[in-house]
């Protein structure tokens, strides 16, 4: 069972429903979506892809949900236009200093996308945030209006045999935020660290 099948199997023990659900590098399919398990629930969900064709599968499969919102940008620390290093569902934003492999990158096609910072879409009401961006995870935190009740970051990837394939590069800098604005660390699975606040 993955961390976030764990987390899913806590809320449905409490019967709680996030209200309003961020998911930030959403990816290609809704087999990846993790929010989707929210859609039928009527949870207002708001969703970031930035490439294009992701983009486009999901905002089709979300047009039959009226609380769903698909936008076509990644959200990083600036607003504006820039590359991304096309990887399928590991796609970076070519200004980011990916902990999961900067070699490979340099032979991957790109594209341009538009980048966006977080507060020009979180009200203050988030319940829910997810975030899996390739390495722009603490640009979101630091631009977050909201102290939503949950966040699942992308922080690791763990190989197993106590071994990491590698560690955030700004894994003090996440640590830090949460430990200043109240957050308690639930449990991390392969990829993922789970925070709730206190």
């Amino acid at each position: 069972m993955t961390g976030y099948h764990q987390f899913l199997k806590m809320l449905s023990y409490h019967s709680w429903v996030p209200r309003v659900v961020f998911e930030i590098g959403v990816g290609s399919s809704l087999d990846i979506c993790r929010s989707h398990c929210f859609w039928r629930y009527g949870s207002q969900c708001l969703l970031f892809e930035p490439n294009l064709e992701s983009f486009q599968t999901i905002e089709k499969e979300a047009r039959n949900y009226h609380t769903v919102k698909v936008h076509p940008f990644a959200i990083s620390d600036k607003n504006g236009e820039e590359e991304l290093f096309v990887n399928g569902d590991n796609s970076v934003l070519c200004n980011t200093s990916s902990p999961a492999g900067e070699k490979q990158q340099k032979n991957l096609p790109k594209i341009k996308v538009i980048t966006k910072t977080i507060d020009m879409f979180d009200n203050g009401d988030i319940d829910l945030l997810l975030i899996d961006t390739e390495g722009e995870e603490y640009s979101v935190l630091k631009f977050l209006k909201s102290r939503p009740n949950f966040i699942i970051i992308e922080t690791h990837n763990y190989a197993g045999n106590g071994v990491f394939h590698y560690v955030h590069k700004y894994i003090n800098e996440i640590k830090n935020w949460f430990e200043t604005n109240n957050y308690k660390l639930v449990f991390t699975d392969f990829s993922d660290s789970f925070y709730i606040l206190k």
